[in-house]
């Protein structure tokens, strides 16, 4: 008996030939296996209501077609349900698509699906939120703030708005478990290995230990960044003398600064946030390397 596989599009997300997904869907995912629908979201919020509505009527794999964000809002509806997540990853980073091994080339992403390599693994939550991959209480959740306020989307986009906002920005404590934490740049919990396009903040975290790491960068001397962004794409990040870790499964965290992120979607107004772990909590497919 096949399987219901439901897309869920987002026609605006990064970037991607997602015009041509209707055809690729349906000459590359084997019918024998699934019976497939495809819907498009229309705004922010909407592949939440959508996800939820392909879990209400009874859907086997609910597919995240867009980048980090989409896999965000889909993610969190299929949080402790039968449904599985798939990902056909079309976004600017596709972070968790990239910890998964999910391939970047539609086609094989597509292939990918028709495998059924299936797994359970860990998500997050900050103050109730779920998030899928990271959450970021520094420089990133203020980066986060200002990409959602930018007119231009895209890698390049991003860079030069990080480059623009790192002269801006003021490194801030945070109190975890608490610990103050003074003079830091970046305060990131990750469930994932990285916030997208191989720039690897966590090289050893895993979605399948029932634990998150938290790492902390602390400010450092602008000579220091060429050192540093080669440390993060080759994930030795961990052996900088500005990079700290901790494994938790559950913490408290107290901003000055109330602005955070959750997989890239920005949110503020809370100073105190209780983070924690939900093992195995999400099924998902995930690509041949893994």
């Amino acid at each position: 008996m096949s399987k219901s596989l439901r897309f869920i599009i987002n026609p605006i997300s990064g970037v991607g030939k997602k015009n041509q997904l209707p055809g690729l869907i349906e000459k590359y995912i084997d019918t024998n296996k699934f019976k497939v629908s495809i819907v498009y979201t229309q705004h922010r919020g909407h592949a939440t209501i959508l996800a939820k509505e392909a879990v209400q009527e009874g859907v086997d794999l609910v597919c995240a077609v867009g980048g980090d964000g989409s896999v965000h809002e889909i993610g969190k509806a299929l949080v402790g349900t039968a449904s599985t997540l798939a990902i056909l990853p079309c976004g600017s980073g596709n972070g968790f698509a990239r910890h998964l091994k999910i391939p970047l080339k539609l086609v094989e992403a597509l292939k990918s699906i028709n495998a059924e390599r299936y797994r359970k693994v860990d998500t997050a939550q900050a103050n109730g939120n779920f998030f899928i991959g990271v959450a970021g209480f520094g420089f990133d959740a203020y980066i986060a703030k200002k990409f959602d306020e930018y007119h231009q989307r895209g890698l390049w986009s991003y860079v030069k708005l990080v480059v623009k906002s790192y002269f801006n920005y003021r490194p801030s404590a945070i109190t975890i478990a608490e610990r103050k934490y003074t003079d830091l740049l970046l305060c990131t919990v990750a469930n994932g290995s990285q916030f997208g396009n191989g720039f690897c903040i966590a090289p050893h975290a895993s979605v399948e230990d029932g634990e998150l790491e938290v790492f902390m960068l602390k400010a450092f001397p602008f000579y220091a960044i060429p050192v540093l962004v080669w440390r993060f794409f080759k994930q030795k990040i961990e052996g900088s003398k500005y990079a700290q870790f901790i494994s938790i499964k559950n913490v408290n965290l107290k901003l000055e600064t109330p602005i955070f992120h959750l997989d890239g979607e920005p949110l503020e107004g809370q100073n105190t946030i209780e983070v924690k772990v939900n093992p195995k909590s999400l099924n998902v497919i995930v690509g041949k390397k893994y």
